[in-house]
């Protein structure tokens, strides 16, 4: 588990497009990521992170696509990605924000999907990113988060995610007395 990462851990790293830290226990992105100029992916689900510095992903031009779900995030700076030109894909899914986030609000134009589900905000359903295809998850989640099938769609997103690098927003409905499983 990588509890605070130095930025001295990713030197030497500029060529790394993708990085997945996942489920460490951050609690806190700064500048950490600055060594790796051609990061493009970064998953950040899970990682109990609660505060994300204003210039966290600043010497990341080449981001795409930024994950923070499951975290315990309840604002973003309204700069945060006012260098990632393009940013294409934010994932909030499952963290503690009440109104949309300004640092969306400012790429809204470039971002073709956003996943802002299990948040409580009300007025979520609104926010329509401008970019080619969108796509946009603001529902609250209905599965509790213990189900099998919950797990199941957890698991899948986290393997494709994962291994392909692409985003994934599942849902489920199903109607059933029995037990099943996935």
């Amino acid at each position: 588990n990588l509890a605070k990462p130095d930025a001295s851990v990713f030197s030497g790293l500029t060529h790394l497009e993708t990085l997945v830290l996942a489920g460490n226990p951050l609690r806190r992105l700064d500048n950490e990521l600055c060594g790796l100029p051609n990061l493009k992916h970064i998953e950040l689900s899970g990682a109990r992170l609660a505060i994300v510095s204003p210039n966290a992903f600043s010497c990341n031009p080449r981001l795409e696509a930024v994950f923070l779900s499951g975290n315990q995030l309840k604002e973003l700076p309204a700069n945060l990605f006012d260098k990632n030109e393009s940013l294409k894909i934010v994932d909030l899914s499952g963290n503690r924000f009440s109104e949309i986030p300004s640092a969306l609000i400012s790429k809204k134009g470039t971002l073709v999907s956003v996943n802002l589900s299990g948040n409580k905000i009300p007025d979520a359903a609104q926010f329509k990113p401008a970019g080619a295809a969108p796509s946009l998850d603001a529902s609250v989640a209905r599965l509790d988060r213990e189900s099998p099938a919950a797990q199941a769609v957890g698991r899948l997103q986290s393997f494709v995610r994962s291994h392909w690098h692409l985003p994934l927003t599942g849902s489920t409905s199903y109607s059933t007395a029995a037990k099943f499983d996935l």
